[in-house]
């Protein structure tokens, strides 16, 4: 579960620009919303054999007055904590602000159990 739309439609509405392309049932959806509005409507660009959704986006600058610079670290740590929270749910990053682009994955089959063992790893265990 997540937010029902409301975290997209947030973002959506402080960005110059969003883009959502989804992947369902076969086809790859796109459309683009300019200050929150839609460009087009939205539109079918292709076939696809997996399912998901890409969500690509930049700060409304008009919006946040002070410098905006998301640390990597902090959202990868974020979505990291999501991708727990959604056992076989696949998330990824993908930062293209540097030169090279910076992505992480994140997939945790296990969920919740699978992050209290890495917080085990490197205790030692009181009982057997």
């Amino acid at each position: 579960g997540g937010l029902h739309g409301v975290g997209v439609s947030a973002v959506n509405a402080v960005s110059e620009w969003m883009e959502m392309t989804i992947y369902r049932g076969g086809t790859i959806y796109f459309q683009r919303y300019e200050a929150g509005v839609p460009v087009e409507a939205l539109k079918e660009i292709g076939e696809c054999s997996d399912t998901g959704t890409k969500i690509s986006f930049k700060p409304d600058l008009s919006i946040f007055t002070e410098v905006v610079d998301f640390d990597f670290e902090e959202v990868d740590t974020r979505v990291s904590e999501t991708a727990f929270l959604n056992a076989g749910l696949k998330m990824t990053i993908l930062d293209e602000r540097g030169e090279e682009p910076h992505v992480s994955e994140h997939l945790y089959e296990g969920g919740l159990s699978e992050y209290v063992g890495q917080l085990n790893e490197r205790r030692e265990v009181l009982h057997a």
